[in-house]
């Protein structure tokens, strides 16, 4: 009876163990690093896999448990141009018409846009995008007003935070 006993066990933990081995790891946080020279199509192909995974968890998951999220982290979002692609997926929770599934998790960070015009040697700031592109700097545009309606404002850094923050980068 030991040896069935035994047996039965054992054939327990080569069945978990072959489960296991076919289990997949899903990478839920999914950061999408956002430039002026992104496109719709980048968005598409960074994304792609994400909303796979989330279909993939969704399925996986007894009708009405939904436990598991996939984080989309749209980071420095309105230096992009293409804003409707992150209107269309943070508002209208959908991409290329398609309805995301209901486990996904948009999240995005903002700069704050500036609207000064400076001048430097006789050229107006606001004029002089190209240069300013050339140069590697990246342009904030100010979000339309259907996303600005719903950014939750964390303020600025206090002088303190500001000069810990550049600290801590100069010793990277």
């Amino acid at each position: 009876d030991q040896v069935a006993s035994a047996e039965g066990q054992l054939e327990a933990m080569l069945a978990l163990l072959d489960w296991l081995g076919q289990a997949a790891v899903h990478d839920c946080f999914v950061a999408l690093n956002v430039h002026s020279a992104l496109t719709p199509q980048d968005v598409r192909k960074s994304i792609a896999p994400a909303l796979a995974t989330a279909c993939t968890l969704a399925a996986a998951e007894p009708p009405g448990h939904s436990t598991s999220s996939v984080i989309l982290f749209l980071d420095e979002m309105n230096t992009s141009s293409c804003m409707g692609v992150f209107k269309e997926l943070i508002l209208d929770r959908s991409f290329d018409g398609v309805p995301l599934p209901g486990n996904v998790v948009i999240i995005a960070a903002c700069n704050p846009a500036r609207s000064l015009t400076i001048q430097s040697a006789g050229v107006l700031r606001q004029d002089d995008y190209g240069r300013d592109w050339a140069l590697g700097h990246y342009q904030v545009r100010a979000l339309p007003g259907s996303l600005a309606a719903v950014k939750w404002s964390f303020g600025a850094l206090g002088a303190d935070q500001e000069l810990e923050f550049v600290s801590r980068r100069l010793e990277q």
